[in-house]
């Protein structure tokens, strides 16, 4: 299981290793958002 986290990890640093501060900030914003639709959206079934 460790291993799997792990790998994945390193997955993620080498594909966002070139991004730079504006893009992270959009990915943010951009997570955010649909996070707050999905969580609307979760909490309206309920």
């Amino acid at each position: 299981m460790w291993g799997f986290v792990e790998r994945a990890a390193n997955d993620v640093v080498r594909m966002t290793g070139h991004m730079d501060r504006n893009h992270w900030i959009f990915v943010f914003a951009a997570a955010l958002v649909i996070g707050a639709f999905l969580l609307r959206g979760f909490g309206a079934r309920i």
